[in-house]
């Protein structure tokens, strides 16, 4: 699967990114201050994106399941 890393420049994740092709397995940076105002403004996350809109996520026993389907979290 190849990856992606994506800078999201847009002040927040939410609502679903429109001009930016994200797909599961890609990898985000993205400043959740605007979500989360008890974080640092500067701060930058860095994270793989495991749903898009209309997917389901549930974890149980420390096992992610996306549509009711156990993913693979061999990173």
């Amino acid at each position: 699967v190849p990856q992606c890393l994506t800078y999201l420049k847009k002040e927040s994740a939410s609502p679903p990114l429109k001009n930016q092709k994200i797909k599961r397995g890609n990898v985000i940076v993205f400043n959740a201050y605007p979500e989360d105002p008890k974080l640092t403004a500067k701060k930058l996350y860095i994270k793989r994106v495991i749903g898009l809109p209309g997917d389901t996520i549930s974890s149980n026993n420390g096992k992610i399941y996306v549509n009711k389907h156990q993913i693979n979290q061999n990173y």
